[in-house]
């Protein structure tokens, strides 16, 4: 990935942090917390990038709230995602996935009682 795909995603994943900013088109992975622990920050990793979501005033994403991030359909793949407790100390949860993002596909992954789930995953779950 080149400097300027690295600095769009970086760029466009702040956009996400600021409440009532983030239309539903421009990002096709969305991180949820469903867990009764705050989380400070989100990082997202692939091959040739990192990008990095937390709320812009600082606030901790509670139970409930969301950020999204935008992978480039070319740069699709395995990515890891990682969540840090409030104070950025932390490693809550870590997992790895291959998204393939090509055309218009979207992702959900939740935080569900300390692990990383896809979110069809975690309806299999409650359904069970």
């Amino acid at each position: 990935m080149n400097m300027r795909k690295a600095w769009m995603l970086c760029i466009i994943s702040c956009l996400f942090l600021l409440p009532g900013c983030t239309p539903a088109a421009e990002h096709n992975l969305t991180f949820c917390n469903r867990d009764g622990e705050p989380v400070g920050l989100v990082e997202l990793i692939g091959e040739d990038y990192r990008a990095e979501g937390c709320r812009a005033d600082g606030a901790p994403l509670r139970s409930g709230d969301s950020m999204g991030f935008f992978l480039d359909p070319d740069e699709g793949g395995q990515v890891t995602l990682r969540v840090w407790d409030q104070e950025h100390k932390k490693v809550v949860a870590e997992g790895a996935f291959r998204l393939d993002v090509a055309g218009e596909k979207e992702y959900s992954i939740s935080l569900v009682e300390g692990r990383l789930v896809l979110e069809e995953e975690a309806a299999e779950q409650a359904a069970a």
